[in-house]
Parts: C-alpha cells; sequence; structure tokens
C-alpha cells in the first residue's frame, strides 16, 4: 500500500521530542468528503492533521482559588503564619546564640540521671490530672525554681524556670509520654490571647525534653504552637517585653530548631 510510509520523515518530525515522535507516518491529506474514515490510515492522517493545529505544549490558565474553593474537607487549609511590627521580631544574631544555647540546653537535660523521687503521675490519658499536676497547687513555685539555664539570662529568660518538681517529672518520662504531654500543653494553649507565665515554662521545658526526630503528631503540635504565638505576637504592642522574650523564645525554638 503506497498510502505510508514506516520510514521516519526527517524534514516533518526532526522537532519532536521522544514523547510526541510518531507510531506512524503517513502521507496525504485526509478526505473529509467522508463522514467516517475508511480505514486506520485515514483515521491516522485525520489525528495528524488535527494535530498539526495544536501548539506542541498547551499550557492551561487554572485559576488557584477554583482549587481552593473546590478543596474537601480532607485537605485542611492551613494558616499562614501572622507577621508582625518588624521591631518585636529578633535579630538573626539572636537566633543564632539562642539555638546554640537551646541545643546545649537539650544536651545537658539528656545526660541528666532519671529522678529517683519517683513522683506519682496521672495517666497519660488524664487531662484533668495532668493540669492539676502543672498548674495547681504543688507545681512548684518560684521561690523552688532553678534557672534552665544561666546562658539564658541574655536572651531576656530570666522568668523561664524549671520548678524543681517540673523538672524531676519530666525525668522520670519516656520519650512517648513527654511528646504525648508536649502536645497537651499545646492543645490547652490554644484560644488563649496572651502567654501565660506557667504555660511559657512547661512549653520551653517541653521542647527542651522531646526527642529527635519527632514524629508526625508532635510535628503538627509544633506547627500549630509557632501560629498560636506569631499570632499573640502580631496583636500586641508589648510594653511587657518578658511576654514578648518569651514568645520570640518559642517561636524560634518550634520555627528554626524543629524547622516547623
Amino acid at each position: 500500500d503506497g498510502d505510508y510510509n514506516i520510514e521516519d520523515d526527517e524534514d516533518d518530525y526532526q522537532d519532536l521530542g521522544p514523547i510526541q515522535k510518531v507510531a506512524f507516518v503517513v502521507e496525504g491529506e485526509p478526505d473529509f468528503d467522508k463522514e467516517e474514515p475508511d480505514d486506520g490510515w485515514e483515521y491516522v492522517r485525520r489525528v495528524k492533521w488535527e494535530a498539526a493545529r495544536y501548539p506542541a505544549v498547551k499550557v492551561a490558565t487554572i485559576s488557584p482559588q477554583h482549587s481552593v474553593d473546590k478543596r474537601t474537607h480532607y485537605v485542611p487549609v492551613v494558616p499562614a503564619i501572622s507577621a508582625c511590627d518588624p521591631q518585636l521580631l529578633p535579630t538573626q544574631d539572636w537566633e543564632a546564640k539562642f539555638l546554640l544555647t537551646f541545643a546545649s540546653l537539650r544536651s545537658r537535660f539528656e545526660a541528666r540521671e532519671p529522678s529517683s523521687s519517683h513522683r506519682p503521675v496521672p495517666h497519660m490519658k488524664d487531662d484533668c490530672g495532668w493540669k492539676a499536676l502543672c498548674f495547681g497547687k504543688g507545681g512548684g513555685g518560684v521561690e523552688d525554681g532553678v534557672p534552665v539555664a544561666e546562658e539564658l539570662e541574655e536572651f531576656g529568660a530570666g522568668p523561664l524556670l524549671f520548678y524543681r518538681g517540673e523538672l524531676h517529672t519530666l525525668l522520670d518520662l519516656d520519650e512517648v509520654s513527654r511528646a504525648d504531654l508536649l502536645q497537651k500543653h499545646i492543645r490547652w494553649f490554644q484560644g488563649l490571647d496572651h502567654l501565660p507565665h506557667d504555660r511559657a515554662v512547661w512549653l520551653f521545658a517541653l521542647t527542651a525534653a522531646v526527642g529527635k526526630p519527632i514524629d508526625a503528631e508532635t510535628s503538627f503540635a509544633l506547627r500549630t504552637l509557632l501560629r498560636s504565638c506569631a499570632a499573640i505576637r502580631a496583636s500586641k504592642t508589648f510594653k511587657d517585653q518578658g511576654e514578648l522574650q518569651m514568645l520570640n523564645m518559642i517561636i524560634t525554638v518550634a520555627g528554626k530548631y524543629f524547622g516547623q
């Protein structure tokens, strides 16, 4: 049959990439006087004729908002991190020095031996029991506090103290329980319009104690903590420099140290 040629036609197809390279080379123009093609070669002619009228690459114009509007509830909308007055942000030099100190603190914490006090603690599913232990009576007092690390004083972290009871509690917990307790504290923190001192102490202590690499749930919780602290920072004028320092420390830990 003289209607086709199995050899590559270099003039017609030399610019085609490997994906567009034709399987059959046909000659002649399609016969559109016939409603339907007589055979497969006529069909290929029509396909070739139509393909020649389209660009090799077609770029679709799709509105991102159209995709967002069609998003199902299985794909949550992730809120953006709140921007704030640049004057409230820590400097890069501050962040670098703080992260080195925080890493050193974690190393010293890991080197500590488990507490010999064996204080009774609630079951990990007992939220009420843990809230009473962390925020109720018997949770320690400022006069019973010991500095997390003397080096942190230069970062305005004077209010962030480990109470001896908290330190012993964290040392008694295993890796999984520390991560679970950190997630609890982050959930309890949601919805607050400020960062209370006792919340900051526990959040900082738990981020210093939780193991790495972190699991997916802890990673999600830290991203939530980062956004919550950033939103509080953006909503304040911060005459209270102590709260600003605590927020910047926790934001730096979640965002820079844990990469959220």
